[in-house]
Order: C-alpha cells, then structure tokens, then sequence
C-alpha cells in the first residue's frame, strides 16, 4: 500500500524517509536486473550488500533528490505515485555520477566505508555507473508512455551538464588562472542541473502547469547551487564523517577555495603557492591551506552564497500556484539540507 502524505506536510526528516520508503522498493527490483557482477558491485554501493555479497544495512544516501521529484508532484497537485519512475530514475542517476566522481577525485571513502572502486577497483566502479544510467533511462521509458519521452530528454540533458561540470572540475585542477565565475559555473552543471532535473520531472509527471514547472525547477536550481555550497564548506571544514582531505589535498578549486584564491592579500597568496607547489597536501599542510582559505575570506563567502541562494530557492516555492502543504515539506527538506549551523 503506497503511504499517503497529501493531507498534511512531513517535514524534511519525515519526507526524506518517506521517499525511500516508496522509492527503495522498485530501485532494488530493477537493480537486480544487472547481471551478477554488476550486481554486486551496485548493491554494494546502496549499501545493501557488503563487499563479500551478504546482506548488510550500511549508511543510505539521503534520497533527496527522489524527494525533490515526489515532492514537486505534490506541490503542483499531482499524484506521488505517478511521479516514482522518475524517483527512482534520478536516484539511479545521482549514484552513477557518485561512483564515477569517486574515481575522478580519487575519493576512498563514500558512506564511512570503502568506495566501490576501493573495494572492487575502478574499472568495474566505472562499468557499474555505466549501468546506473542505462537502468535510469530504462526506468522512465518502461512508465507513462505518455511522459517518458520528454522524461529521457530532461534526464539525459541534466547527466550531459553533470558529465560537462565533472571535465571543468579535473581542467580546473591544473589551471591557477580560474575565475570564480568558471567555479560556479562548474559547480551548477555538477550539482544544480540533477536537482534542477529532479524538481522539472516532478512537475512533469504531477502534470503541472509551465508556470508552476518554472517556479519549481529555480527552486531546484538555486537549491543545487547552495547545495554544492554547503558540501564544500563541510569538505574543508568537516562534517560528520569529518573533513575529506581530496577538498584541499588533490588542489580542487571548490568555491571557497575559489573565492580565496580571487582575492587579493597574503592568505590567498601563500594558498596559491601550496597549490602551485603541485605536490599533493596531507596533514598540517591540509590544515594551514584550510587556515588560509578562511584568512583569504572564502570561508564567510561561501556561507553568505549558500543562505542567498537558498533564499533564492525559496523565493520560487512562495506562490498560490503551488501546493501549500507541499510547499512546507520542500521548505523543510531545504532547511535540512543546508545547515550551515
């Protein structure tokens, strides 16, 4: 029995788990369409199985991008349950660029355990994001007929703007002459496209009106923008799973790091320096570079943006056009996502 939220808002924690509950279901059913060693390496990377191919309940991703698409259902009065194949499509799709960024910045770690390319190596990391976006497009076209084909364009352009912000993000590492703008502009094609995305097929498939579809993907594209804000900002500065020394160590120019480097005095100097050196940073050469970037003003940047762009964001949801419950539901996710506490 498919849960029923449409007479009353969840809240963000209460949304996000709904989602997974009604999005979880079908993403297992298709992903064991893959073939054994594929398999393998996905239900790893969900968390559902561990690196030996047994049962294990390890940290989920937080689904908030199905929820952005279920909710945006909702909010222009649509159904949820129309809206699921698109769900479980942009989950597919995030997670395929999870395992590909993995690899591309040399992350070890996803989840506080082994990313799927430390565990299983790269080639087949690669081959099971390659799956992921078949799955996606697999998961739309077998849904409405009706939605599918305006479905896969949307989706397709959103992981071309993903792939396009991923080849900016490996570029940028080798040229200190970067502006932030190109960081940003970066940032939205790797971030901001899928919540975009995610909000636009909402709308889609709750069959919203070209106004309401608007309001809600510039809803979906400044929350991506304060989204990436926010991750950067717990990259350097660390969050629960602590600071990931691929932030700062492998001289990725994320935008605080960025908006040090464009100004002018002796912090974002010395940073330009350290990342001139080429050599990769690690220990107290990690902590003095975070020290610099805070020094060089990147740091206060970074959080003014994120609460801009997130009141951006919710400048889009504040219409009688959309749905009001729905509306505090988003609102909440937003609040949720973005804690710059």
């Amino acid at each position: 029995m498919t849960p029923s939220v449409r007479d009353k808002p969840l809240g963000g924690t209460k949304l996000l788990a709904w989602t997974r509950a009604l999005v979880e279901p079908p993403l297992r059913v298709i992903v064991d369409r893959l073939s054994p060693s594929m398999r393998h390496v996905c239900r790893y990377h969900f968390g559902w199985w561990d690196a030996h191919g047994q049962p294990a309940e390890h940290r989920p991703g937080r689904a908030i991008r199905p929820a952005l698409v279920l909710g945006s259902a909702r909010a222009v009065g649509g159904q949820p349950a129309d809206a699921i194949p698109a769900a479980v499509a942009v989950e597919l799709l995030h997670n395929a660029a999870l395992l590909h960024d993995d690899i591309i910045g040399d992350d070890p770690v996803r989840r506080r355990r082994p990313a799927a390319w430390s565990a299983f190596g790269a080639p087949a990391a690669i081959l099971a994001g390659d799956e992921l976006c078949c799955l996606a497009m697999q998961a739309l076209a077998e849904g409405a007929r009706e939605r599918a084909a305006v479905g896969i364009g949307m989706l397709a352009d959103a992981f071309h703007q993903v792939a396009l912000g991923e080849y900016a993000d490996v570029a940028f590492k080798s040229h200190l002459d970067v502006t932030l703008h190109e960081c940003l502009a970066m940032a939205e094609a790797r971030t901001s496209a899928l919540t975009e995305c995610a909000c636009g097929l909402g709308a889609w498939y709750g069959d919203g009106s070209p106004y309401q579809a608007a309001q809600l993907r510039g809803f979906g594209h400044h929350l991506g923008i304060a989204c990436q804000l926010a991750d950067d900002l717990r990259a350097i500065w660390g969050d629960a799973d602590g600071p990931h020394p691929s932030a700062l160590g492998a001289h990725r120019k994320s935008l605080p790091v960025a908006a040090a480097l464009a100004t002018d005095c002796a912090a974002a100097r010395e940073l330009a320096l350290l990342y001139r050196l080429g050599s990769p940073l690690s220990g107290d050469e990690l902590r003095h570079a975070a020290a610099l970037v805070e020094a060089a003003g990147g740091r206060n940047w970074a959080i003014r943006q994120a609460r801009r762009h997130t009141e951006r964001a919710l400048d889009h949801l504040r219409t009688t056009a959309l749905a009001t419950d729905a509306v505090r539901d988003l609102t909440a996710l937003t609040e949720l996502v973005i804690d710059l506490a």
